[in-house]
Formats: structure tokens, sequence, C-alpha cells
């Protein structure tokens, strides 16, 4: 009977000390569970505030394209302004060259703020309004026909840039 009673209290210590532990284990979950929210939650703060970061960038890029844009239509307007000046037919040409070179440029920078992607240019539709302004400049009417084959291709500003200037002189001189 003296057996029977120290193996029962032995049982019943061992399971107190099983049901203890798995209290202890349970409380400290919890408390690392509440830590783990409250992480989540400073992290969640962090990425709209990055985001917010983020979205204000794009907003100052684009108004910054956009801002560029109106300052190459200003100096558009100024060089043709200069033209009821200039009396010799080579200014009047040198000046026309340097307004198309400006609105290429203008065109690029247009196509920047009005798109998602804030540094990089989709070609094929940049290519077509280039055609059409120049176009329209040279008053070719329909005695010239563009055929304009162009695949979708997407260009940084670095490369943009320096491609629609090479773009619009060689248009200029075909026409």
């Amino acid at each position: 009977a003296n057996n029977t009673r120290n193996w029962i209290l032995g049982a019943v210590m061992l399971l107190l000390t099983i049901v203890a532990l798995l209290l202890y284990q349970a409380r400290l979950k919890q408390r690392t569970n509440k830590k783990l929210q409250l992480q989540q939650k400073e992290i969640g703060q962090q990425n709209f505030s990055l985001q917010h970061l983020v979205n204000e960038k794009e907003w100052l890029l684009k108004e910054i394209h956009h801002r560029v844009k109106n300052n190459l239509h200003t100096i558009g307007g100024l060089l043709d302004a200069q033209i009821s000046f200039v009396k010799t037919d080579e200014a009047v040409l040198a000046l026309n060259d340097s307004q198309r070179r400006v609105q290429a440029m203008s065109l690029i920078h247009q196509k920047l703020y009005q798109t998602e992607n804030l540094s990089a240019v989709e070609m094929s539709g940049y290519i077509h309004e280039l055609v059409d302004h120049l176009s329209h400049s040279f008053s070719v009417g329909h005695r010239i026909l563009f055929k304009l084959e162009i695949e979708s291709m997407v260009l940084n500003l670095s490369y943009a840039l320096p491609l629609g200037l090479i773009l619009n002189e060689a248009i200029t001189n075909c026409i």
C-alpha cells in the first residue's frame, strides 16, 4: 500500500510537472505571437510609409517630365518667334531645324509623364508621333507616304533621347 501510494504521488507529481511545462510553453507561445503581431504591425506601417514615398516620387518625376516638356515647348515658341525677325533663308532653316529637334525631345518627355514607367519610352508610339509631327511641319500632305512597320520596344531615357534626335535628323534629311 505504501509503494502504491508512492507510485501514485510520483505519477501525480509527474503529471503536474507536465501540465506546468505545457502551460509555460503555451504562455511563451502567446508572448512570441504578440511580439510577432507587433512586428508585423510595424512592418505594415513602414510598408505604408514607403509606398507613400514611392507614390510621391512617381508624382514628382511625372511633374518634372511635364515641366521639361513645357519648357521645351516654350523654347520652340521662342524659336518660332525668332524666325519672324531673321532675314536670311539659312537662318530660317537653322531655326526650323532647331525647332524640330526641340519638339523631338519634347515628345519623349510627354511620353514619359503620360505612362506608368517614368524612366523608359515605348518607341513605337513615339516614332509614329515624331513622323506625324515632321510630316505636318514640312506640310508634305500626300506627296510623301510614310509606311511604318515598328515592333514594340521600350527604351531607357538615356537611349530614347539620342535615338529620337537621330530619327528626327534622318527623317528630316529624307524629306
